[in-house]
């Protein structure tokens, strides 16, 4: 049995000069400021800027979990969007606890 963990993380994806959104089908979806987090196999989509889920699911209480870390650390994943978008080194974020 493998063991499951409650921390989300976040990639960025970057095609050319502009980070983006890659669709499950390989498909281009949309290039805005996003993270991505996962929970117990579900995956969950989230603006940066709205602090909206833009696609997919987690359980109720993981994402209220997840959109309060958001919204403590929005500044920063901001910033590493910023990075992101010029190709620079990404900074870590305390993650989930």
């Amino acid at each position: 049995m493998s063991e499951q963990t409650n921390t989300p993380y976040y990639i960025f994806i970057i095609c050319g000069d502009v980070p983006m959104m890659i669709g499950k089908t390989g498909q281009y979806v949309r290039k805005f400021p996003h993270f991505h987090a996962t929970y117990g196999g579900k995956e969950v989509i989230v603006s940066i800027n709205e602090l909206d889920v833009i696609d997919g699911e987690i359980p109720n209480k993981q994402l209220k979990m997840l959109l309060g870390w958001a919204a403590f650390h929005q500044e920063e994943l901001i910033e590493n969007w910023k990075l992101a978008s010029e190709k620079q080194e990404l900074f870590a974020i305390d993650p989930l606890k």
